[in-house]
């Protein structure tokens, strides 16, 4: 079962990715093809995602009413607005260092490096945006102060169960 991770089935892999980019058997422009093609795909959902959320933020700032509800929803998307960007700064690297691949390029230590380094605080820069979402930092500052176990007061919070038709006590992805 496990015999498959030990042979060449996928072909020699480099060190700093699955694929090797600079190999010179005849799976070469096979290999460019599937890197173009998760690239091309990748910036295609990044670029419809920020410009959905761009557009909705965009819907929201110009209605005419502005309810608590609508407050609550435009303050949520001007921090989902940071999705995108962070996306977009991780993947510029890893982009600019693939393309130069494809065109045959000798490695670039620099180019691997900042790629390694963006792909992998990704992560951090998901988790950093999403606790800044109103309902994540209530939910937190309510763990926080049963795990402390602090009264809170009634200004503790920034969301209340009026704003939103349904709570976050009662929502159940908190």
């Amino acid at each position: 079962m496990f015999s498959i991770i030990f042979t060449d089935t996928f072909g020699p892999t480099g060190g700093w990715c699955w694929l090797d980019v600079y190999q010179t058997n005849e799976h070469k422009y096979l290999v460019r093809k599937l890197i173009l093609v998760f690239y091309l795909v990748n910036w295609f959902f990044i670029i419809l995602t920020t410009f959905f959320i761009f557009k909705v933020i965009g819907i929201l700032k110009n209605q005419s009413i502005q309810s608590n509800k609508n407050r609550v929803i435009l303050a949520i998307y001007h921090v989902l607005k940071w999705f995108p960007i962070i996306q977009i700064i991780c993947v510029v690297p890893s982009t600019i260092n693939r393309i130069y691949n494809v065109l045959d390029q000798p490695p670039n230590f620099v180019l691997m490096i900042f790629q390694t380094i963006f792909g992998s605080i990704i992560g951090l820069g998901y988790l950093i945006i999403y606790v800044r979402i109103p309902y994540v930092k209530h939910a937190l500052k309510i763990f926080y102060y049963k795990l402390l176990k602090i009264e809170r007061t009634s200004s503790d919070s920034m969301i209340n169960s009026n704003d939103i038709d349904v709570s976050v006590s009662q929502n159940p992805l908190i």
